[in-house]
Formats: structure tokens, C-alpha cells, sequence
């Protein structure tokens, strides 16, 4: 059985560029090329800022500013198109273009670039792919994060390839190999992606195997790998490897989440309706797109007032003060 090394380290807001930049350090280096081309998929579900809903520009921040400080010279970020909205509109309503523009990295949306017989991006294939996700809870993969964020690969729409998701996003994984570093200064609770309550959560999570940071996270969020039907796929195929913990944490002293996962009736009726053969017709994935974002809208102004008055706004705080001395 192959072995993977995953590295959980504890965060804050005052810590956290020192903290990635640490964990960049520690990540085998001589794996990296750092004259070569390397693009960064960042977590964009959501166009509006949504703390533990995308990537976070606090970390975004931190993971730029270390490597540059680390000397990679070709950094691309990419992300790609959701029903609701562009990788562009995405990334410039949440001000994550700002930060690129800072340390001078440019944006690139692949949804119509070449593509392989995988559906991924050509551009991707052989290259230095780094993995930026958040911990999510997910109505259909029921923990999202390090290997299901490389479902943004492919192609929107994507809801007709949810028939067959465990097999397409290990397929993924095997066919990118990424680094991954998450992003858990802040998680997201609930079925959506967008809908979700924020959980601070104060940890990066490190490693060149993305199924392994998947089961590390797994046992944090008092899940079973059978409870997660990716990792019992991978576990059925022999994907799982030994794992090796580095950094704050042992198997034992794992931080521990509530992260419950109840279903609620438009997350059940989105998961049934993406799972016929109604995404065949032709109008019915714009109507879906329609329908979900007008809830996605409510849902958010609802939760505003929480979103942003929550003890993970403090890692904001920290983003705005790096800006003035930089």
C-alpha cells in the first residue's frame, strides 16, 4: 500500500501568513519546479463574499505572498464558470481579482478552453497544479473539499455528471495530481455550498495526496469514509494509502467538528431533478440555474447580519491591516 504525508497545523488571523507560509516550506520541495508554470485552483462557488463559501481572500493573500516570498515566478489562477454566474464576475465581485493584481498574478476562466477526453482543461494536464478548497458539507458528496473541488475542472453546466460523481472526481484527482492546501480558516456547515453556516475552524491542511487529506478531514468532521461515497469508492479501488500526520496534530489530539449533515427539501429536490434525464432537455439546466439562484439570493440576505458579524470576520480584519503595510 502506497503511504501519503498530510500536514494539519493550527492557524489565527495574526498567525496566518506566517503560518502558509510554513506550511509551503514543508511541502517536499523538490517536487516543485519553481520556474515552471503553476496554476492555483482556487474554491469559487458563490459571486458574493460568503465566508467559508469560496476560497477566502484572507487566504488567498497569505498563499500568494508565500509563494512569491518561495520564488515560484509563473503563478496562474483559474477557476471555472457556475450556472449562476462567470469565473470573472466570481472573481471580481468577491475582490479576489484585487488581491491577484497585487501580487500580480493573472486570472484565466477555462470554461471554453481545449479540453481532453476527461474533459479537463488542456493546459492543466502534466502542469504544477496547486488545490485551494474549503471544507464544505455537500447535499450529494456529503463532505466537499480536497478531491471534490476538482470537480470545478470540468465544463459547466456539470449537474449531468452528479450521476456518476465519486467515479469522475477520483478520476480527476488521479489524472491532476495536485498539491493541495486547504483553506480551513473557515468551513462551511450544511447541504449547499452557498447556503451553509460558517464554522471557524483555525487550520491549513497540507499534501500532494488530495484522498488523503479527504479521510483526515473525514474523521474531524465525525464522519466514517463510508459515510463519504468517494472515499468508499476509493477505499473499495485500494485509494486509500497509510497516512503519515505532520504538524500540530496526531491521529489522537485530530480537532473535532460538529458538522451535521440534514438535508433540506430544495437540496433534495435539486439532487433528484440532477439525477434524471430532464438535464437532456435543452432549457431545463437555465431553468434549474434561475431557480437556484433566486433561492441562493434569499437565502444570502437573509443570513447577512450572521455572516458578517461572526468570530471568522476577524481573519478580514487581519487582510485589511497586511494591505496598509504592503
Amino acid at each position: 500500500m502506497s503511504s501519503a504525508t498530510i500536514r494539519v497545523c493550527k492557524t489565527s488571523p495574526a498567525g496566518l501568513v506566517r503560518d502558509v507560509q510554513q506550511v509551503i516550506d514543508n511541502s517536499d520541495f523538490s517536487r516543485w519546479n519553481l520556474g515552471s508554470p503553476t496554476y492555483i485552483k482556487i474554491n469559487g462557488n458563490y459571486d458574493r463574499h460568503y465566508p467559508g463559501s469560496n476560497t477566502s481572500p484572507w487566504f488567498v493573500d497569505a498563499l500568494l505572498a508565500a509563494l512569491r516570498k518561495r520564488g515560484f515566478k509563473q503563478l496562474t489562477a483559474v477557476e471555472g464558470d457556475l450556472p449562476y454566474f462567470t469565473a470573472d464576475e466570481m472573481a471580481s465581485r468577491t475582490g479576489i481579482i484585487e488581491i491577484l493584481k497585487k501580487y500580480n498574478v493573472p486570472f484565466i476562466n477555462y470554461q471554453s478552453l481545449e479540453r481532453d477526453v476527461n474533459d479537463i482543461p488542456q493546459m492543466l494536464l502534466g502542469a504544477q497544479v496547486i488545490n485551494v478548497p474549503v471544507p464544505h458539507g455537500h447535499g450529494i458528496a456529503v463532505m466537499s473539499c480536497a478531491v471534490k473541488n476538482l470537480f470545478g475542472l470540468l465544463p459547466n453546466p456539470r449537474a449531468k455528471y452528479h450521476r456518476k460523481l465519486s467515479e469522475i472526481i477520483l478520476n480527476l484527482e488521479e489524472k491532476v495530481r495536485p498539491f493541495t492546501i486547504v483553506d480551513a480558516t473557515v468551513g462551511l456547515v450544511g447541504p449547499s455550498t452557498r447556503r451553509g453556516k460558517p464554522l471557524r475552524m483555525d487550520l491549513i491542511i497540507a499534501g500532494w495526496d488530495a484522498v488523503a487529506i479527504d479521510v483526515v478531514l473525514t474523521k474531524m468532521m465525525q464522519y466514517d469514509i463510508k459515510d463519504i461515497p468517494h472515499l468508499q469508492r476509493a477505499d473499495a479501488k485500494g485509494r486509500i494509502p497509510d497516512i503519515n500526520l505532520e504538524g500540530d496534530y496526531n491521529w489522537d489530539t485530530l480537532p473535532r467538528f460538529d458538522w451535521p449533515l440534514k438535508i433540506d427539501a430544495p437540496r433534495r429536490v435539486a439532487a433528484y431533478l440532477s439525477s434524471t434525464s430532464l438535464q437532456s432537455f435543452r432549457f431545463f439546466p437555465w431553468v434549474m440555474s434561475k431557480l437556484e439562484r433566486m433561492y441562493h439570493n434569499i437565502t444570502f440576505l437573509r443570513k447577512k447580519k450572521m455572516l458578517f458579524s461572526g468570530p471568522w470576520m476577524e481573519y478580514e480584519k487581519y487582510m485589511k491591516d497586511w494591505k496598509k503595510v504592503k
